[in-house]
C-alpha cells in the first residue's frame, strides 16, 4: 500500500507541472519496451526479486490535444523467493501474467521531450512461472497452491513517465490485478510515429 501513495504522490506532483501542449503531433505511433517487474506483495514469501517483462503499444494522438488512446500488450514475471528449510531449485517462485489493455496518456509537451501519465484498463492472465505446488520440508513434499495456471483478472494500470528525443520512453507502471500478480514495472522503451 506504500508504494500505491507514493506512485498516487508522482502522479499528482507530475500533473501539476504546467507545460503547453503542442498541436502538430502524429496520428499514430506504437512501440516496445522492456523492463524489470516487481511483485507489490510478499504473499508470505521472504522476499521479492526482479522479473523481467516486455510489451507493445499502439497509440492514436488525438489532433490539437494532449491525449492519446492506445491499446497494450505486455508479458511480466514476478518472482519471490522462500527460505532455505524449503528446498526445491533455487529457492525462486515465479508468477507469469499477460495483459491486454486499454491505454490513454495525457502528455505535457516540451519541444522534442513530453511527460505523461496514463491510465489503462482490461485484462489480465496469470499463472505458475515454476512448479510453486510442488514443496519439500524435511524430505517431505508438502502441497502449496500459489496461484494456479490459466486464471484471469482485471487489470487497472496508472503510469508516468518521460518520452526524450521523440523516440524514447522511460515508464513506471503499476499493475493492478490479483494479488499474486500485481507488480510495478521499470520500463524502458522505444516508439515510432507520432511526435
Amino acid at each position: 500500500m506504500k508504494r500505491f501513495y507514493i506512485f498516487t504522490t508522482l502522479c499528482v506532483l507530475l500533473s501539476s507541472i504546467s507545460l503547453s501542449a503542442q498541436n502538430n503531433i502524429g496520428s499514430i505511433e506504437g512501440g516496445l519496451f522492456v523492463g524489470l517487474n516487481y511483485a507489490t506483495d510478499k504473499c508470505g514469501y521472504a522476499s521479492v526479486k526482479p522479473g523481467p517483462g516486455f510489451g507493445l503499444e499502439m497509440r492514436y494522438n488525438f489532433y490539437g490535444s494532449p491525449i492519446d488512446l492506445g491499446i497494450q500488450y505486455s508479458f511480466s514475471r514476478t518472482n519471490r523467493e522462500y527460505k532455505s528449510d524449503l528446498t526445491y531449485g533455487d529457492n525462486t517462485v515465479g508468477t507469469n501474467s499477460s495483459n491486454l489493455l486499454v491505454v490513454g496518456d495525457y502528455n505535457f509537451r516540451m519541444n522534442k521531450s513530453s511527460f505523461f501519465i496514463g491510465l489503462g484498463a482490461g485484462l489480465a492472465k496469470f499463472s505458475n512461472a515454476s512448479p510453486a505446488e510442488n514443496f519439500y520440508k524435511d524430505d517431505k513434499l508438502i502441497s502449496r497452491d500459489f496461484v494456479g495456471n490459466n486464471k484471469y483478472s482485471v487489470c487497472i494500470l496508472p503510469r508516468i513517465g518521460i518520452k526524450l528525443f521523440n523516440h524514447l520512453r522511460f515508464s513506471i507502471e503499476y499493475k493492478i490485478e490479483e494479488k499474486a500478480s500485481s507488480n510495478v514495472a521499470f520500463n524502458v522503451g522505444f516508439t515510432i510515429g507520432g511526435k
